[in-house]
């Protein structure tokens, strides 16, 4: 992981200190890696540094920085979990290769996922992805091969 839910120092020109998300890079291919949503739902905004996909359940997670002729999915098509939905890419503001991962809770039917503490600063109701997949048996960066920079 190399930019944590939180304050930050700005990584390049453009990128805020404010991180409303969890980045995860890809060492190995930098870009092109193929990218697969985490929970189902429909794909709600494709704008040109955002994927957007709304859950049955009200939330929204957010897929930041695939370039839009790598992105396999478009507004209204309904995605099923671990469908791959684009490749990684490097859309500015960006300091290299990677996937930028954030939930918004606005409209949230979700019991647990109502516990999460909400983050104002973040831009309207934003919770820590680290404390949202593991609900769903998703574990975003496992410690036995990422690292928590």
């Amino acid at each position: 992981m190399t930019s944590r839910f939180g304050t930050r120092e700005s990584p390049a020109a453009g990128a805020g200190t404010w991180h409303p998300a969890v980045d995860l890079p890809n060492w190995l291919n930098p870009c092109g890696r193929p990218v697969y949503a985490m929970v189902p739902g429909e794909v709600t905004l494709s704008s040109a540094l955002f994927l957007s996909i709304k859950t049955p359940e009200g939330f929204t997670v957010s897929y930041l920085h695939m370039y839009k002729s790598d992105r396999i999915v478009d507004v209204g098509d309904q995605i099923a979990a671990s469908q791959q939905i684009g490749a990684m890419g490097n859309v500015a503001p960006s300091s290299g290769c990677h996937l930028d991962i954030r939930v918004n809770v606005a409209g949230n039917t979700n019991p647990e996922v109502a516990k999460l503490r909400v983050y104002d600063a973040a831009g309207g109701g934003c919770v820590n992805p680290i404390e949202v997949f593991p609900l769903f048996g998703i574990e975003i960066c496992p410690a036995d091969n990422c690292s928590h920079v």
